[in-house]
């Protein structure tokens, strides 16, 4: 039973063409590219700026909104310490307590999403974007007042308008 499943799903995968060989480094850069640009569940805008100009434009944009920024992860740095080669890649963590707080009394589970996050990413092209998770979805996987998205989608419009303005 498990096989005649298992050849059913490969008939349909194939017959479909969702199936794609990446034959080489380069490629597979390109395929994670495509899918950073396109993911269902990000917002990803274009940077204007050099990565770290970015960072700092939307630290300065948080900062003037009173949105504290609790931490920055440099993916691309954690990388070299352990002797791999990465391209920048680094996640801004920030977030308004006064406004998160009451949500996560609300609903628990909204924790592993917040405080928010907006990712500075450079491509295999050496162009720079920034992707935050998508409000919407958020509310979705836990059930958030429309309300609430509305503030979600104003930060990030806030971060959006920082690095394409």
């Amino acid at each position: 039973m498990k096989l005649k499943f298992l050849a059913l799903t490969m008939v349909t995968i194939f017959s479909t063409g969702n199936v794609q060989a990446i034959p080489d480094t380069e490629s597979r850069h390109s395929s994670s590219y495509l899918m950073g640009i396109n993911n269902p569940y990000l917002q990803t805008f274009k940077s204007k700026y050099s990565a770290e100009d970015s960072i700092l434009k939307i630290k300065q944009v948080l900062g003037n909104n009173n949105i504290k920024v609790f931490s920055i992860i440099d993916h691309q740095a954690a990388a070299k310490e352990v002797g791999l080669d990465m391209l920048f890649s680094s996640v801004v963590i920030f977030g308004k307590p006064q406004l998160g707080t009451p949500m996560m009394i609300e609903s628990p589970t909204l924790a592993i999403d917040l405080p928010l996050k907006a990712l500075v990413w450079e491509s295999n092209q050496g162009e720079i974007f920034v992707s935050l998770n998508k409000p919407k979805i958020i509310a979705e996987k836990h059930n958030i007042d429309q309300r609430n998205v509305e503030k979600m989608d104003g930060l990030v419009k806030l971060i959006s308008e920082s690095v394409t303005k």
